[in-house]
């Protein structure tokens, strides 16, 4: 009242207009008009008013013979949640209904003075579907695992709708990202709609980088986002009131439904979430204890159509490795196993997403190469289109699968005659490649329909060398008849100079 008291005195006493009273003292021109206007009106005079105390004075000045309309501050309060409604909104609203109310700053003002009496710690609520506020409780519930019979401690994960307090909450194996994701989808599920941020404390799980005005999300957690539709909005560093709503969440949770099951033995996390469905439910079914309702029909009745609809599809968790250089070998590697990219982007900057089947490698936001992911610590996964052109050819030749297809191409005879020298036992792959490839390239020089007869011959005579095929051609062992199969017959020429016969030995 010490203001209102200086601003009469300087009406009464200086005789100052009411628009210089306003600008010296810096309060609303409509403040300083309603407050010398109603002591007037009283018929008060200076010297009453300076012997008057500061409460008599404050009754003096809003008797109701005096005090012009004012609307239902808790409905004022309740539309303050919905989307798009404001306090001038409101003023408007009030001052058409009734035209001798408040000018807009002096409505305010009282707006805020009827919000303190009444525990509201900020003027303008929180809104309708705008805000999730997400957090892990300190307390942990300990529960003996199903697999292993060890006693463990389960991270309770909360989450708080802005504008109706409801809240959600589980047991969680434990903060690392995937539980914490997973635990962000069954808030919205629960909810069963999305809003338009989420407000997460700046915990490892959810932000890569914290910071007062723009803080860093991790970005598999801005994936889920933008699956969502909704924005990741991190709470500021060391700004406990950004997050007020989770923080009571949080206390309203210990108290209400974890501190009842503090002497519980839970098997699992499944027995645990169980527990805490029906206490939950009570929870936000509990009427408020300042206004009407509770947090249950505040949400019925004014956050739950505002919320978004969820996604036709539930977001499948990736993980994404960044800033990861490509080799000069054009592979990347991740979680202890090497990739191939395409060789064009060797020694570039790429990023990595990765779930339980597929990791897709991109570059510059365009994806580069996609691979079945392999849990082979130090293997290596190549695709042949990756490699350059040259050593694209030099691994065909060593591809037993093409080197087949190559002796098709030839015929039959060649095909089995291939085929059987890749089932040779004790002898190298690659050694058997060089087989395949010798007798290949012997259809330069003397045509498929000459090497199908020598194959076919070789197989009757178990030969799988590429030399001893490139002989029998060159001897024209192809011409002379098949012989029956189970014989010695030798495919070499029996009448020669340096040939012995056997009366050579005796």
């Amino acid at each position: 009242m010490r203001s209102v008291r200086n601003v009469l005195r300087m009406n009464f006493v200086d005789q100052r207009k009411t628009r210089n009273i306003a600008d010296l003292t810096g309060i609303p021109y409509s403040t300083v008009y309603d407050n010398i206007t109603i002591a007037k009106a009283k018929g008060l005079t200076w010297p009453q008013i300076e012997a008057m105390s500061d409460e008599a004075l404050e009754q003096a000045l809003s008797s109701s013979s005096t005090q012009r309309p004012l609307p239902d501050w808790a409905y004022v309060e309740k539309e303050l949640k919905r989307a798009g409604v404001t306090l001038q909104l409101l003023w408007q609203e009030h001052k058409e209904a009734h035209p001798d109310s408040y000018q807009y700053s002096r409505f305010c003002e009282l707006y805020v003075a009827w919000a303190k009496k009444n525990d509201v710690y900020t003027p303008i609520p929180h809104k309708a579907g705008e805000e999730l506020y997400v957090d892990y409780s300190g307390d942990k519930i300990p529960y003996i695992c199903l697999e292993t019979s060890a006693l463990l401690e389960a991270e309770i994960f909360v989450a708080v709708l802005g504008a109706s307090n409801r809240t959600y909450v589980e047991a969680s194996r434990s903060q690392q990202l995937p539980c914490w994701v997973e635990s962000n989808i069954n808030a919205f599920e629960y909810n069963e709609g999305v809003t338009e941020m989420v407000i997460p404390d700046n915990l490892l799980s959810a932000i890569t980088t914290p910071d007062r005005y723009e803080a860093t999300a991790n970005r598999t957690y801005q994936d889920f986002g933008e699956h969502y539709g909704t924005f990741i909005v991190p709470a500021r560093s060391r700004k406990p009131k950004d997050k007020s709503k989770v923080e009571q969440g949080v206390l309203s949770t210990q108290q209400e439904v974890l501190a009842p099951l503090r002497n519980h033995t839970f098997f699992g996390l499944h027995a645990i979430n169980e527990a805490i469905r029906p206490r939950l439910d009570q929870l936000n079914n509990r009427p408020f204890q300042k206004r009407l309702g509770s947090r249950e029909s505040q949400y019925l009745e004014i956050e739950k159509p505002a919320l978004k609809p969820l996604p036709a599809t539930r977001y499948s968790y990736r993980e994404w490795v960044v800033k990861l250089m490509v080799g000069q070998d054009h592979h990347v590697y991740i979680h202890e196993h090497s990739y191939s990219v395409p060789s064009q982007y060797a020694r570039a900057e790429t990023e990595a997403a990765i779930d339980i089947n597929m990791v897709e490698i991109l570059h510059k936001g365009q994806v580069i190469a996609r691979h079945c992911r392999s849990f082979v610590k130090g293997g290596r996964t190549t695709v042949r289109e990756h490699m350059p052109i040259k050593y694209q050819h030099y691994f065909d030749s060593y591809d037993q699968e093409k080197l087949l297809n190559k002796a098709k191409d030839v015929g039959p005879q060649m095909f089995k005659w291939a085929d059987v020298v890749f089932n040779l036992k004790g002898r190298p792959p690659k050694t058997l490649c060089n087989s395949v490839l010798g007798a290949l390239s012997l259809v330069k020089e003397f045509g498929n329909v000459r090497l199908e007869a020598i194959c076919e011959r070789a197989l009757i005579l178990n030969i799988h060398s590429y030399k001893a095929l490139q002989s029998m051609l060159n001897n024209g062992a192809d011409h002379l008849p098949l012989p029956i199969p189970g014989t010695t017959t030798s495919h070499l020429p029996q009448q020669h100079a340096n040939v012995r016969g056997a009366e050579q030995f005796a």
